[in-house]
């Protein structure tokens, strides 16, 4: 058997396998992509929750192309 059936066949297991675990997935794994799940939830919540209320406060970032309040100076020589 040459390394391309090898790869091949080992493609087409790894497939198989994927399959079966996607038709019938074991508790355990359900219970992990449950568990990641809810802590991302949980997560992307808090930090919708710390945005508004920032928003609310005024503290939001500066706007998409608005100038900074601050300028910097260089001198031309340094370069």
């Amino acid at each position: 058997m040459n390394e391309k059936q090898k790869s091949g066949l080992l493609l087409a297991l790894i497939g198989v396998a994927l399959t079966a675990v996607a038709l019938r997935p074991p508790k355990a794994l359900v219970r992990v992509y449950l568990a990641v799940e809810q802590a991302l939830a949980v997560f992307l919540g808090v930090l919708l929750a710390a945005a508004g209320i920032g928003g609310l406060l005024g503290n939001a970032g500066p706007k998409a192309g608005s100038k900074p309040d601050y300028t910097i100076e260089f001198d031309e020589q340094d370069f």
